[in-house]
C-alpha cells in the first residue's frame, strides 16, 4: 500500500492534536499509588453516601409525611430542622452528577472492552435476582411472576433507572470516545454548548432540558460524560473552584427556595420541601465540586487508604439500597419515624442511619466478590466476554472488508 504525502502530513497532524491533549492532563498529585487516583476515589465514596442520604428524604422522610402532597411541615418541623434539612438534600443531589462525570473522566480515552458491561450486568442481575428470592423466602415479599421477570431483566424494565442510563452509557461510550478523539477542541466545545442547549433546564421548562428526557435520561448522562472528557483533556488544575463551588450552591438553593415560597404565598398552602433538578443550577455546582477535588491535594494517610479500599464497593450500595423492595422497607418501616421532624438530633440520627446502611451494603458486596473470586465467576465472565469481543471483531472485520 502506498501512502501519498498528504495522507502522512494528516496522519502526523492527528498524532501531533492527540499528543497534545494527553499533555494537557495532570496526574502528579492524584496518586496515593500508580493504580489508584484518591481524589476520585474519595469523590465516589463520598457520592455514594451522598446517595443514600439523598433516598433518605426522597424516599423516606419526605414520603412518610406526604410533603409532595401537601402535607403540613411547616407546623411539624423546627425552622432549624428545616433548613439543614433543605441544606443536606441539596448537597447530596450534586452525587449523581459527580458519580457520572467520574465515569467519562476515565472512560473518555479508554479503548471498548465488553468486560466492563458483562461485569456491570451481573453484579446488577445478582442483586436484583438475589433480593428478590432472599425478601421472598423471608415472606417480605410476595412471590409474584410479574415481579420476578422485572428482577431477571432490571435494565429493560428499568428496575433501577440510573443502571437503565448508565449501561446505555457505556454502550454508546465508544462512538463517544471516537467523535473526541478526531474533533478540535474549539469543536469539541461548541458540542458541549450545543447539547447544554438541549438537555439543562434552568428556569422552570426552560429552556429545552426536560424535552428530551430531562435530567433522568441518557442524553443528560452523554452530557455529563462528554463535559468530564473536556475536563480531563483540556481543564487545567486551579485552586478557585471551591469559591466557585460555594456561588452556585448559594444561587441553587436561593433560586429553589424562592420558587418554593412563591407557590406557597399563590396557591394559599403550607411552604414544603423544594426538589433540585440534576440538570438545572445544581449542575454547576456538580461541576465546581467536580473541578475543586480534582485540583485538591490529598495526603495519604489511615483513612485516605480505607476509603480508598472500599471505593471498589460502592455501587452496590445502591444497588441493594435502592431496590424497589427493599427501599420500602428501609425508608418507610425500619429508619423513618413518626416524630422524628421534631427532634434536636434530627440531622445526627439520620447521616447515623444512613452510615449505617452504607457499611452494610459495602460489606455485603465485599463478600460477594470473594465469593465470585474464589468460586471462579470473574473469570468465566471475563472468558466469556473475551470471546465474544473476538467474535464481533471477526464479524466487524469480514462486514467491512
Amino acid at each position: 500500500m502506498v501512502w501519498s504525502g498528504k495522507n502522512v502530513g494528516f496522519r502526523k497532524e492527528n498524532s501531533r492534536k492527540m499528543a497534545i491533549n494527553t499533555q494537557d492532563i495532570n496526574f502528579t498529585h492524584y496518586t496515593v499509588t500508580q493504580k489508584r487516583l484518591i481524589n476520585f476515589d474519595l469523590l465516589r465514596v463520598a457520592a455514594m453516601f451522598g446517595i443514600v442520604v439523598l433516598h433518605y428524604f426522597t424516599h423516606g422522610l419526605y414520603k412518610h409525611f406526604e410533603i409532595y402532597s401537601g402535607g403540613a411541615m411547616w407546623y411539624s418541623l423546627s425552622t432549624y430542622n428545616f433548613i439543614m434539612s433543605e441544606m443536606v438534600y441539596e448537597i447530596c443531589h450534586i452525587a449523581v452528577n459527580c458519580y457520572v462525570m467520574i465515569t467519562g473522566y476515565f472512560m473518555i480515552t479508554k479503548p471498548f472492552k465488553l468486560n466492563r458491561l458483562t461485569v456491570l450486568w451481573v453484579e446488577v442481575l445478582f442483586y436484583a435476582v438475589g433480593l428478590y428470592a432472599v425478601l421472598c423466602c423471608m415472606g417480605l415479599q410476595a412471590f409474584q411472576i410479574k415481579e420476578l421477570i422485572n428482577a431477571v431483566f432490571p435494565i429493560t424494565f428499568k428496575e433501577y433507572w440510573f443502571m437503565t442510563n448508565y449501561m446505555g452509557l457505556l454502550i454508546f461510550a465508544p462512538v463517544l470516545n471516537v467523535f473526541v478523539a478526531h474533533v478540535s477542541k474549539s469543536k469539541y466545545l461548541l458540542t458541549l454548548i450545543g447539547l447544554g442547549g438541549i438537555s439543562l433546564t434552568l428556569l422552570v421548562k426552560f429552556p429545552l432540558g426536560d424535552t428530551f428526557g430531562g435530567s433522568y435520561g441518557l442524553l443528560w448522562f452523554i452530557f455529563l460524560y462528554l463535559v468530564a472528557g473536556y475536563v480531563r483533556l483540556y481543564a487545567r488544575s486551579m485552586n478557585h473552584y471551591g469559591r466557585k463551588a460555594i456561588v452556585a450552591a448559594v444561587i441553587t438553593f436561593t433560586y429553589h427556595g424562592l420558587i418554593a415560597i412563591l407557590i406557597s404565598l399563590f396557591h394559599g398552602t403550607n411552604i414544603t420541601p423544594f426538589g433540585f433538578s440534576y440538570n438545572g443550577f445544581l449542575f454547576f455546582f456538580s461541576l465546581y465540586v467536580f473541578l475543586w477535588v480534582r485540583g485538591l491535594t490529598i495526603k495519604e494517610n489511615v483513612l485516605t487508604r480505607c476509603l480508598v479500599k472500599i471505593a471498589p464497593y460502592t455501587l452496590a450500595v445502591y444497588l441493594i439500597s435502592d431496590n424497589v423492595m427493599v427501599r420500602k422497607i428501609l425508608w418507610e418501616e425500619i429508619f423513618v419515624c413518626q416524630g422524628m421532624l421534631n427532634d434536636s438530633l434530627f440531622i445526627f440520627k439520620m447521616l447515623t442511619s444512613c452510615f449505617i446502611i452504607f457499611t452494610i451494603c459495602i460489606s455485603i458486596d465485599w463478600c460477594r466478590k470473594k465469593i465470585f473470586e474464589i468460586s471462579g465467576i470473574n473469570y468465566i465472565i471475563r472468558l466469556i466476554s473475551e470471546k465474544i469481543e473476538c467474535v464481533l471483531k471477526r464479524a466487524v472485520i469480514t462486514f467491512d472488508s
